[in-house]
């Protein structure tokens, strides 16, 4: 029993740092689409 409790502990820090880092990427793809506007418009 604890170690499933720990495995589903675990499992959800997996899927919580990936959404995390799905976050960041999509953060970075929206900096990189204003800086190439900037730069576009300089």
């Amino acid at each position: 029993m604890y170690v499933s409790l720990e495995a589903d502990r675990a499992a959800r820090e997996v899927r919580e740092a990936k959404a995390r880092a799905e976050e960041a990427i999509a953060e970075a793809q929206e900096a990189k689409v204003v800086a190439i506007a900037q730069a576009k418009a300089s």
